[in-house]
Formats: structure tokens, sequence, C-alpha cells
């Protein structure tokens, strides 16, 4: 099994990024991009220079600048930092590679058994599956950071922001792969690194300074004034999709509201069978990612 990481580099994509690096480096065939918590041009940057962060030559493919319908991205800089890493500042002579992201999706298909991780909007999985339907049998597993059961959206009171920015891809996605899992604002919300932790790491190995500068950035720009603690969304999925065990999945048939006010809420007794995270061991899954990165 090999695995495509789909990522809107903000910070917490950037911290997932880096517990692959350590994990599963190996089994990584390649790094898509999309637009969403920041410009895609911005995601492409902050995750080359995450990968020569981590010292990870790994493919990187530039991806979608607009929904599938070609709607506009709604960018969140105001809560990733001006550059989207939280004003990290961090350097890379790397490129991204001349393929689109679509295209690296279709193309890998046809040579592997696929597990693919969206932490951004699934747009280019979606666009990969409307341009060739027929790798849908080769794609064994789809991980979906997104999505919000019992508790609200962060983009709205009813949508979660991935599936907010494209609930058309996300409907693309249920429709097309057998096995898809969710990892919600349920689960997400439980798991966040505080202000004083941040501030007490005193290692200086690279990827522990990179999470110590960018969460203390974070408190500071973002999380005082909402009275907010820093929530580890995307490492949680990238734990789960790598057979961690530190989420309970449930079975259930869900359904995406596509339009209108609802636009990107998902809901129960649809007709989409998938996996959804309801249960988390928080602790022992920080305990983890803050090891993972020293």
């Amino acid at each position: 099994m090999k695995y495509i990481i789909d990522v809107d580099t903000g910070i917490d994509d950037a911290l997932a990024l880096l517990v692959a690096s350590k994990k599963i480096a190996n089994k990584v065939i390649g790094i898509t991009t999309c637009g969403g918590n920041v410009a895609v041009n911005d995601a492409t940057s902050n995750t080359l220079k995450i990968a020569q962060l981590a010292n990870w030559n790994v493919p990187i493919y530039h991806g979608a600048t607009k929904s599938i319908e070609g709607n506009e991205f709604v960018y969140a800089y105001d809560y990733h930092g001006s550059n989207g890493i939280c004003d990290v500042r961090l350097d890379t002579k790397r490129t991204a590679e001349k393929n689109d992201a679509d295209r690296f999706i279709i193309d890998s298909a046809t040579q592997f058994d696929l597990t693919i991780i969206c932490l951004a909007s699934p747009t280019n999985l979606a666009r990969a599956l409307i341009k060739s339907p027929d790798i849908s049998s080769k794609i064994k597993n789809v991980y979906l950071m997104g999505g919000a059961i019992n508790v609200s959206g962060n983009q709205t009171e009813y949508a979660e922001f991935n599936f907010f920015q494209d609930p058309h891809a996300v409907k693309v996605v249920l429709e097309n792969i057998q096995n898809v899992f969710i990892i919600p604002l349920d689960v997400t919300n439980q798991c966040c690194i505080t202000d004083s932790e941040a501030a007490g790491i005193s290692s200086h190995m690279p990827m522990l300074m990179f999470l110590k500068e960018a969460v203390s950035n974070w408190y500071r720009f973002f999380g005082y004034q909402k009275k907010r603690q820093f929530e580890l969304y995307d490492p949680l999925a990238l734990s789960a999709a790598i057979g961690e065990d530190f989420v309970g999945f449930n079975d259930a048939k869900i359904g995406i509201n596509t339009e209108g006010l609802r636009a990107g809420e998902i809901f129960i007794n649809g007709k989409y069978p998938v996996k959804i995270a309801q249960s988390v061991r928080a602790a022992d899954f920080k305990k983890d990612f803050l090891e993972s990165l020293s």
C-alpha cells in the first residue's frame, strides 16, 4: 500500500507532514496541494519548505485553485498567519513537480494500490475521479479530515471548513470510493496543544522548534483573542490514516448538503456508507504526536 497526502498547508497540515516524514516517509509516493487554508501557491510553497525542514525528498504536486464547481476558496490567513505557517520563516530551494495533482493521482492509481489522506478539501481527488472514474477500484482507502456530526461547524454553524470549501468534491468521493473514513470535528476538537505546552518545549530539534514557534505565534495572533486552544486537526487525521489506534471508528451512512446555507453539512441516515471517527484517546495521541517530532 502506498500513500498520497493531500494538503492546503497551513499550520496543522505542516505538523501532520512532519509526523508523516518520521513515520511513513518511504510509503508516501507524493504530496498534492490544494487551495484552502491559503492560496494554492502558498500551500505549495509551505509544503516544499516543510519537506526540506524534515529532510524529506518527496515529490510535491501543485493542485486545485478553485472548487470543482469553479468557486473561489475561502482562505484562512487570519487563522494561519500571513504566510500560512503562522509567520515562521523557512526557506527552500526545492520546486514542485511538473505534473498537476489530479494527473499525478490518476497516474499513481494505475501503478499502485493507494490510500489517499485528504487533509484539505478533496478537490484534487474529485477532479481525478471525474476525469478517470476507473481509478476508483485502485484507491483502497480515503481518509477525509472534515465534517461535524454532533458539534457545530467551524466555518458555519453547520459546516466544517474543508467540507464547506467544496461539498461537491466530497460528494464525488462518497459516490466513487468504497472505503471512506471521516475524521470530523467531534474528535479533532478534543486534541489540543496549550500555549504553556508549546512554550515549555526546550528541545532545539528543528521540528520541535517549528512547533514551538508556530503554535506560540498562533496563540498571540488568534487563540487568546478567541479564547481558543490550538486543535491538532490534521495530525489526528494522519494518525488515523496510518493505522494508529487513537480514534475509534463507527459505521454510518451519511449525506452531504451541497447548496445553500447548509452547504458542507454532513448528516446521518444518508445513502453513503462510511466509517466515522467518534471517539478518541486524546492524551495518548498527543503524547505520541510530541514524541514523534523528537
